[in-house]
């Protein structure tokens, strides 16, 4: 993964920081952005600058950078994919549309300047500092564009026209009012490398990398594991399992009794036959946490009872039914009947409340009497799905 932080002495221009930055065109040099108190800024008044990174990058490419906030918002910066290819100048680039008082209100999309696509009606306040991506994908002939704000994907597009073939990913700025409104931090192309990528995890659950000798399995708890491909490094210590690379498009929220497999081109949701039916498959450049459900009971919760005052705080056994029923689906304030609403909430038929019961534990791949499986299913966490 290429990143640059722009570290270096005050009046350093960015080819001189770093050799790998180049001039996106005749109009927009690279050596117009120069390194102001550890961040990258335009010239003054009215120039435009731009930079490509060449680093090998693959076409299909990711730009991120921090837009910081000076002293007033504005829309000339912008990140860049697929810039100093053949004619492509800028190349596809991301950067705000337009602001209110208050917020930046769109975010666009533009082709060396053209404009593509655009979302209106954002509320990312001005005077906050904001991370604005941009990616492309092909798609057969056509190329798949994405722009983030935070993360969050705002603008999409495909081109289907002359598109862009080749080129590196970048930053620049149209032009400039004043320079320390328009600067620029942390930019990173995202691409997989051997330490972009962590997992940290409670030892409660097996990890497994495919494809290296690189396994951690410490626990009897087999249905839990997540597998993931050679970027991924690995911290198996916290009390709470998550996923993060920075910066990225999308995240998934999610128990920790999922399946993950990360290795697959897109984000899917497949059904796993098993205890824990869900199980999420993706591409690497995703964040997921995973936190909090079905917890890891204490060594002293050995009963249903035990298991429903930890997981619900009780403090009594009824209190805390009711408490997780009407978290769960449930709106009566009566015990019987938001038994029931939870139930129904959870997909299975009306019916007498046993049956109900019985379908639920059932689905979720428990077995044995009643009695049996509900007090599994609380010593399990109850979990949902």
């Amino acid at each position: 993964m290429s990143s640059d932080s722009f570290t270096n002495s005050d009046g350093t221009t960015l080819p001189s920081h770093d050799a790998n930055w180049a001039d996106q065109d005749a109009a927009y040099a690279a050596a117009d952005l120069t390194i102001q108190s550890n961040r990258a800024r335009p010239p003054t008044w009215g120039n435009g600058a731009g930079a490509g990174y060449s680093n090998g990058q693959p076409a299909d490419q990711d730009s991120y950078a921090l837009f910081p906030y000076g002293a007033a918002a504005e829309t000339k910066r912008f990140v860049s994919v697929r810039s100093i290819g053949t004619g492509n100048g800028r190349g596809y680039t991301a950067s705000w549309h337009s602001f209110d008082a208050t917020n930046y209100i769109g975010l666009k999309v533009e082709k060396d300047g053209t404009w593509l696509a655009q979302t209106l009606g954002l509320t990312y306040p001005i005077i906050n500092d904001h991370t604005i991506g941009i990616t492309a994908r092909d798609n057969g002939a056509n190329v798949d564009l994405v722009a983030y704000v935070d993360t969050v994907s705002t603008v999409t597009y495909t081109d289907t026209t002359s598109v862009f073939t080749d080129g590196v990913p970048g930053i620049g700025c149209i032009a400039t009012g004043i320079p320390t409104d328009s600067e620029f931090d942390d930019w990173t192309d995202n691409i997989s490398g051997s330490a972009s990528y962590s997992i940290s995890g409670s030892t409660e659950y097996p990890i497994n990398v495919a494809a290296t000798a690189m396994t951690y399995v410490d626990n009897s708890i087999a249905a839990y594991s997540i597998i993931a491909d050679l970027t991924l490094v690995m911290n198996v210590a916290a009390t709470a399992m998550t996923f993060t690379p920075a910066p990225a498009g999308e995240s998934i929220s999610g128990d920790i009794g999922y399946p993950i497999n990360i290795a697959a081109t897109a984000m899917d949701y497949v059904d796993n036959p098993g205890p824990i039916h869900p199980s999420i498959s993706g591409a690497i450049p995703y964040p997921i946490t995973i936190s909090g459900f079905p917890p890891v009971l204490p060594a002293g919760v050995v009963t249903m009872r035990d298991a429903i005052l930890f997981l619900t705080g009780g403090p009594t056994v009824n209190d805390g039914l009711l408490s997780f029923y009407q978290t769960n689906g449930a709106v009566s304030n009566n015990l019987i009947d938001a038994e029931n609403e939870f139930l129904i909430a959870r997909g299975v038929v009306s019916s007498a409340k046993s049956d109900m019961w019985r379908e639920f534990l059932l689905g979720l791949g428990l077995s044995g009497t009643n009695n049996d499986m509900r007090s599994e299913w609380w010593l399990l966490g109850a979990p949902l799905i």
